[in-house]
């Protein structure tokens, strides 16, 4: 069993293109999503900002980017929700962008495609992976571990990419799925990026029809997302791919 990989891809990222057509593995095919670069798309049609809603969003994830900072210091947090004390080193204001960069505001825009693609295909779930990931020599070998098993389908979206420096360590927050031992649901429904990972259709049908502005670049937006569609979300540890721009394989276009 494969699944298609929608590659999120800018035009100009000649060297990224060829990289992942020269080291496709042979079981998977690709659908470059490239609509949507910066100078296709109405800027207004998708976003306009609003201090008062940005501070608004940023509460309702709140706790969960408290909670992922804690963890990726190797905290062990007992319970959730999760609730910031006074004197927090997390800056609410700072954690609130501003107006996002075109940039950011085009990557958004190419994950819906990419929703609105697999919801066209027919298929129950896809590989959704922006242009900077990096094969490993376990690549293959993981993801047939996750799509072959029974657990998998259980999860609306899996984190696939890792990043942010994030990581699973024994909170129990985590818990791991019996029947994929590398696979950990995770309790506070976030991403720690959004270079790749596993979707089903019924999750991205939700993301497209919510009314809910693009308010964040997209990891955030996602997070921000979950809190209110509240789907079933896992992490994977170690993941399948590298991110490639986090990994330094890559310098980052997508500015903050």
């Amino acid at each position: 069993m494969t699944l298609r990989l929608y590659v999120l891809h800018y035009k100009k990222n000649y060297s990224r293109k060829a990289y992942l057509r020269e080291n496709k593995p042979e079981s998977y095919d690709y659908t470059f999503i490239e609509k949507g670069d910066k100078g296709e798309f109405a800027q207004d049609r998708y976003y306009k900002y609003e201090r008062s809603r940005n501070i608004e969003a940023i509460r309702k994830i709140y706790s969960v980017l408290s909670c992922n900072i804690r963890l990726a210091r190797g905290e062990v947090i007992e319970r959730w929700p999760y609730r910031e004390g006074r004197g927090s080193d997390l800056n609410m204001e700072r954690m609130t962008p501003g107006v996002i960069s075109l940039t950011n505001l085009s990557l958004n825009i190419k994950h819906r495609y990419a929703w609105a693609e697999l919801l066209r295909s027919g298929e129950d779930y896809a590989i959704i992976v922006e242009d900077d990931i990096v094969f490993t020599e376990e690549t293959v070998e993981a993801l047939s571990t996750i799509i072959t098993s029974e657990a998998y389908s259980q999860y609306d979206y899996i984190d696939i990419a890792g990043g942010a420096g994030l990581s699973v360590n024994g909170s129990k927050i985590f818990r791991q799925d019996p029947g994929v031992p590398n696979l950990f649901e995770v309790e506070t429904r976030s991403t720690r990026t959004t270079c790749g990972y596993i979707m089903n259709k019924r999750l991205a049908a939700q993301l497209l029809l919510t009314t809910v502005p693009i308010i964040f670049p997209i990891d955030f937006q996602l997070t921000y997302l979950f809190s209110i569609i509240k789907p079933r979300v896992a992490w994977c540890h170690s993941p399948p791919f590298v991110h490639g721009s986090e990994a330094g394989f890559y310098t980052s276009t997508n500015e903050r």
